[in-house]
């Protein structure tokens, strides 16, 4: 591997540009949060009261206490005759702490805000929702640092930045840490670039001390690897290609580690589906009813290219990021051929289910966790060596912006377009959505549709 070539990211102090990505970010958080929790996000919220307050995965105590908002996230499974759930835990797991908070701040008068009005959308009064929110901003803020850290692998400071926050406005991770900050996508991104971290420190700076710390330092990156699992399943195919490059190279105790890592954590997602539904292994989504959820990867295509929900419609940015493959292979060609298995395994597995469009989501929401991927190719792209010419580096930062303000383009279009069309479609193709939203008649509509549901000023009774 050529290390060699790789920016020095042993450094004592944090950078300037590490300080505007964050504040960037927080900003944005700040004026588009929204501490109310709707659609799957109820699910995940059923699973941080059962994990944060009963310390177990008995779902039947939520069943009672959600039972006026719970539609579609739990039910009682008719073989096991247990209260089952077809989301993923991960997400409660990492914000159990702040439910907890909110539970304590709830028995405060100050607290206590629109009561009717959240308990019977989210079936929990404010404080609860509160809390798991900026929890959830604090993920979104470590993935952010930690995606910077990828990036300093490979670009100087201010084109690291460029890359870290262009792949969060441009991407679905917008919307996900702000109007739905409840949802999967923030806990398997922030996991996921841990990952990432974790597996680019062990490539470039290996542990010292001996193979055994090695091996130690492999098993951490395991464990990360199961708690990404956990937060989302279909995230474990990024163990796959790491894997692999291991055993490749034969270096069998750090394979043996990493496995092991990554099993210490992963046993939970068989297990629970075991106690729900009485068998380790089904597909949950299709548990309820017998249905075929998964096939072969027949709308692989779809995935990255229908303009109904396909990544590179909605995300252009993304595909900006896959021309830093070649600049990778260059420097790297195995992690270069990783990080290409790493997008077309999460876009084979997105392929594969019935609803490949992901619901009623923004984007193609489920390649969301491929942040830190997205932003290793994108600073591989941005940091290309200084003997190519000035006006190619400036074309590609200029893309990369271009590709940020369309998401923020897209991301207030939806918001506007969402609340106000008046054949109530959850979604539509994203130039329909923008056309209607930056027409005369619609633009003026988007403050007021801002002012009453998301961000500080709608905290206490943001619309549904």
């Amino acid at each position: 591997m050529a290390t060699n070539e790789t920016h020095n990211t042993g450094r004592k102090r944090l950078e300037p540009a590490l300080y505007l990505a964050l504040l960037a970010v927080l900003a944005v958080l700040i004026v588009f949060d929204r501490p109310l929790i709707v659609g799957d996000g109820i699910a995940y919220l059923i699973w941080a009261d059962s994990i944060a307050l009963d310390g177990d995965l008995d779902l039947a105590n939520q069943a009672q206490k959600f039972a006026a908002v719970n539609t579609y996230h739990i039910y009682l499974h008719a073989r096991s005759q247990r209260w089952a759930s077809a989301f993923p835990m991960g997400v409660a797991l990492l914000l159990a702490p702040f439910y907890r908070l909110g539970a304590w701040l709830d028995s405060f008068a100050f607290m206590r805000v629109n009561d009717g009005h959240f308990v019977s959308i989210q079936g929990v009064p404010f404080a609860y929702s509160l809390c798991t929110m900026l929890g959830s901003h604090l993920y979104a803020l470590l993935t952010v640092a930690l995606g910077y850290g990828i990036a300093r692998r490979f670009a100087p400071p201010w084109p690291s930045a460029a890359a870290t926050v262009a792949i969060y406005l441009g991407t679905p991770l917008l919307f996900y840490t702000t109007v739905e900050p409840l949802n999967s996508h923030v806990g398997g991104a922030f996991s996921a670039a841990l990952f990432v971290y974790l597996w680019l420190r062990a490539r470039y700076r290996p542990a010292r001390g001996g193979a055994w710390s090695r091996a130690a330092s492999w098993l951490a990156i395991g464990l990360v690897a199961g708690l990404a699992a956990l937060c989302r399943w279909q995230i474990a195919l990024l163990i796959v290609p790491v894997g692999v490059d291991l055993l490749l190279g034969r270096r069998w105790r750090e394979g043996w580690a990493l496995g092991t890592g990554f099993a210490l954590l992963a046993w939970i997602i068989p297990y629970s589906w075991w106690r729900m539904f009485g068998s380790a292994w089904v597909v949950p989504a299709a548990a309820r009813d017998g249905s075929t959820f998964l096939s072969a990867p027949v709308h692989t295509f779809k995935v990255l290219f229908s303009p109904i929900a396909g990544l590179f419609p909605w995300s252009p940015v993304t595909a900006l990021a896959l021309l830093g493959l070649w600049p990778l292979w260059k420097r790297d060609w195995r992690a270069a051929c990783i990080a290409a298995a790493a997008v077309a395994l999460q876009a084979a597995v997105n392929g594969t289910v019935r609803d490949w469009w992901a619901g009623s989501g923004f984007g193609m929401r489920r390649m969301t966790e491929l942040y830190p991927v997205y932003v290793l190719l994108l600073s591989a792209l941005l940091g290309c060596p200084a003997r190519h010419r000035r006006w190619l580096r400036g074309s590609l930062l200029g893309l990369a912006a271009a590709g940020a303000l369309y998401g923020v383009a897209l991301f207030l279009a939806h918001l506007n377009f969402t609340w106000t069309n008046p054949w109530r479609l959850v979604r539509d193709t994203p130039l329909k959505e923008l056309a209607y939203t930056f027409s005369r008649e619609h633009w003026p509509l988007t403050w007021p549709v801002i002012k009453d549901h998301v961000g500080v000023w709608a905290w206490k009774k943001p619309g549904p």
